[in-house]
């Protein structure tokens, strides 16, 4: 059985979506869209438009969520995903 951090864990990436993750951690850490937004140093307008997929955190403060929330939300899951194609 998973301790109760990787389990959290785990759960919070049951979807490939970081919007999806940061809301799940918010839900499972309690912490407010407020809290979060003054954490970051942002407006809670910002934290809704990443959690409504309105925009993409930059590289800044997606690392910046990713230090708050102990990793649960990785910055590299913002990054667009771009089809290079073969050569």
């Amino acid at each position: 059985m998973l301790d109760d951090s990787r389990s959290i864990l785990y759960r919070l990436h049951m979807d490939d979506s970081p919007a999806a993750t940061l809301r799940r951690w918010l839900d499972a850490t309690g912490t407010t869209q407020t809290k979060l937004a003054r954490r970051l140093g942002v407006t809670v307008a910002h934290v809704g438009h990443w959690l409504h997929g309105r925009q993409r955190p930059g590289l800044d403060l997606a690392a910046a969520l990713e230090r708050v929330t102990g990793r649960a939300v990785r910055a590299v899951d913002w990054a667009e995903k771009i089809d290079v194609g073969e050569e």
